[in-house]
């Protein structure tokens, strides 16, 4: 009878064209967690589904589920602008105080306008002038403003923002650098030149010689340095990472006021540790998107700040969440998913090394999802083969059809999608860590492997025979 042993554990046509794809030379020595799962969480393919993986940014499909369950998709956070102390023919005995709430959103994309408009605000509230300080208070959020396992000299680039409680312009800023025919470089910070400390050691070469443009900031520095060299003539932009936005609101607020005729006798600065709580009138507030409404922004765009900060909502302390807090209250949101704690997430992004997930894990998320109240709606903000999000331009043979998300570090690509089918959406994900050949190659077979799955029926298997009868796992 081991001839029908052996028939009974052939691979399904699926299978064996995933196989094929997967042996593609540009994945050699790389590992791979991939898993293809129907509705009903039986597995068509199974090639190391349990073998857990640094995720990347696939990682925020956990994160959004986990707050949609636990918050809901209306939730929202609320920013104030509060006159601390009380108002005396026109002078305010205090200071100004803009508390917080870990908008992700604040200012929008011009914080000048909103920090022009919330100065007019006090003025027309009749203030002339402020005895105390104008203070930034964003401690809706404690502990690190980088995550456990973020690579240091990431810190400079905008991907990379500090996670604080009161944020503006997203944490960064945009210089410009330009290559002088002289030598010199120019950098210019405009708008943001009270907020960046500048250590510009750039040069006039050859930069495929000297090894082009490079940004860092050394641990607990707030010095953003600027070495290398750029091209004579050359210009460009470059987007960086404040280093204390709080700090930079406070002082850009302080300035605001002054220009709308509201003196300010105190300094701009963050909260102290004799800080309290604030008495006296709230005069403005500003209301962050809902939760269902920030989802595009961190599952189409891949936005880490958004990611972080939802994250961190789900600690339940009205201030000093911590990201420490919200890992178990994510761990408890996903609880009903049956998926374990066979993983580790210890941040909102997937920024971090230590985030460790299986396809398998994922996948049990993906399907328990969809079978939420919230479910549609979570669904419907997925990134979209070849039209929106960072799947924009994949998969062209499933256009408009394949919706998931994309996940990218050095060394790390991976690809969760929903697949439909005449078996109701398939779950396709993988996991891939070690990848040192063609980035571009390796997405080559992970959209492949997703168009295949989309053309493939289980009938394919009857009509191939015996030797390709289906093997479906537990």
């Amino acid at each position: 009878m081991w001839w029908i042993a052996a028939a009974l554990a052939a691979p399904t046509v699926l299978e064996a064209d995933v196989d094929h794809l997967l042996a593609a030379q540009v994945l050699d020595g790389a590992s791979v967690s991939l898993v293809v799962m129907d509705r009903d969480r039986r597995v068509w393919v199974d090639r190391g589904a349990d073998s857990r993986q640094v995720p990347a940014s696939v990682a925020k499909i956990m994160g959004t589920a986990a707050a949609m369950e636990a918050l809901g998709p209306d939730h929202s956070v609320v920013t104030s602008l509060m006159a601390h102390g009380s108002i005396e023919e026109g002078v305010l005995v205090g200071s100004i105080v803009v508390v917080g709430a870990g908008d992700p959103t604040l200012g929008g994309d011009d914080p000048t306008v909103w920090l022009r408009d919330w100065a007019e605000t006090v003025a027309e509230a009749g203030i002339e002038r402020v005895d105390g300080d104008v203070i930034a208070d964003g401690r809706v959020f404690a502990g690190p403003t980088l995550g456990r396992g973020w690579a240091w000299d990431d810190a400079p680039w905008s991907y990379s923002a500090p996670v604080t409680g009161l944020q503006i312009n997203h944490n960064r800023a945009a210089i410009h650098v330009a290559g002088m025919a002289d030598g010199s470089v120019i950098v210019d910070s405009g708008e943001w030149s009270d907020c960046l400390d500048i250590d510009n050691r750039l040069t006039v070469d050859d930069p495929e010689v000297a090894g082009g443009l490079q940004a860092y900031r050394r641990p607990s520095s707030a010095v953003l340095v600027l070495d290398g060299a750029v091209a004579a003539g050359s210009e460009r932009t470059l987007r960086v990472t404040l280093a204390d936005p709080e700090q930079c609101l406070a002082s850009r607020f302080r300035s605001a006021l002054q220009q709308a005729g509201v003196e300010v006798v105190g300094d701009a600065r963050t909260t102290l540790p004799a800080d309290a709580g604030w008495q006296g009138t709230q005069l403005a507030s500003v209301t962050s998107p809902s939760l269902v409404e920030l989802l595009p922004a961190i599952l189409q765009d891949s936005d880490n700040l958004v990611a972080e900060s939802v994250v961190r909502w789900l600690d339940p302390a009205p201030t000093g969440k911590t990201m420490a807090v919200a890992e178990n209250a994510l761990a408890e949101a996903l609880s009903g998913s049956g998926i374990g704690r066979e993983w580790t997430l210890v941040d909102g992004s997937g920024l971090s090394r230590y985030d460790q997930l299986s396809a398998s894990t994922l996948a049990d998320v993906m399907h328990w999802a969809q079978t939420r109240p919230w479910g549609p709606a979570w669904v419907e903000t997925l990134a979209v083969a070849g039209e929106s999000g960072t799947l924009r331009g994949r998969m062209s043979g499933g256009a408009g059809r394949i919706q998931g998300k994309t996940g990218s570090m050095s060394g790390v690509l991976s690809l969760a999608v929903l697949v439909p089918s005449d078996a109701g959406p398939l779950v396709y994900v993988m996991l891939s860590n070690g990848v040192m050949g063609s980035r571009s190659q390796v997405r080559g077979v992970q959209d492949a492997i997703a168009e295949r799955i989309l053309d493939y029926s289980p009938s394919d298997d009857r009509r191939c025979g015996r030797r390709c009868q289906r093997r479906r796992a537990k």
